[in-house]
């Protein structure tokens, strides 16, 4: 058989068996999550998300609802760094999260996806969850797509105070001349309730807007 040949045979051989450890490894880590210790889930969630195998993802997106903060958390880092649009959905609903910690992660790692994950956000600020609603004004602020704009505004209105300040403040960040208006007329009725807070809140985005 011709030298050239062999050698070609030799490497296809070698590239097999490489393909079939990463295959097993990712599989072992997988298997690994099973594990009830909450250290070793959370070092297996980040050996998953470095194998970069599209394999990772589903089982690291289940570890979105364990029971343990720093578990969660670990996972919600792994999917930013996968950055699997599937993602995206599962992501928006950590914003719920009881955590603090697991929202505030939530939204860097929708901000890393950037105008992907826009359109979903948008549709986000039309959740019943004030919190969803909220995270995802919050969101659409720190990616500063201006298709987010009328569903800001929008939020404006809503009946939660946290909500309207998110979206107060993710307007300042876009800047739209066209929001000055809505942001005076809430700036109004919150001067009415001496809600001094929120005031200053519209008065900052305003003036960001204006420069």
């Amino acid at each position: 058989m011709n030298m050239k040949i062999i050698k070609t045979l030799l490497l296809i051989i070698v590239l097999l068996i490489s393909c079939s450890k990463k295959m097993d490894k990712v599989e072992i880590l997988i298997s690994d999550l099973n594990f009830a210790d909450k250290y070793i889930q959370m070092e297996t969630i980040e050996k998953l998300a470095n194998t970069e195998d599209p394999r990772a993802i589903e089982p690291i997106t289940k570890c979105l609802i364990s029971p343990h903060e720093e578990v969660r958390i670990t996972a919600v880092n792994a999917l930013e760094k996968l950055k699997a649009p599937a993602s995206i959905d599962d992501l928006i609903l950590c914003l719920d999260d009881g955590s603090r910690s697991v929202r505030r992660n939530a939204i860097n790692a929708l901000k890393g996806f950037g105008n992907e994950a826009v359109e979903t956000l948008i549709a986000s600020t039309k959740s019943e969850d004030w919190k969803i609603r909220s995270g995802a004004a919050e969101t659409l602020g720190e990616i500063g797509n201006e298709k987010a704009v009328d569903s800001l505004i929008f939020l404006l209105d809503d009946k939660n105070e946290d909500v309207r300040l998110e979206a107060v403040v993710a307007l300042g960040k876009i800047g739209p001349t066209k929001s000055i208006q809505y942001l005076e007329k809430l700036k109004q009725k919150e001067v009415k309730q001496k809600n001094s807070k929120a005031v200053k809140e519209i008065q900052n985005a305003i003036d960001k807007i204006r420069k």
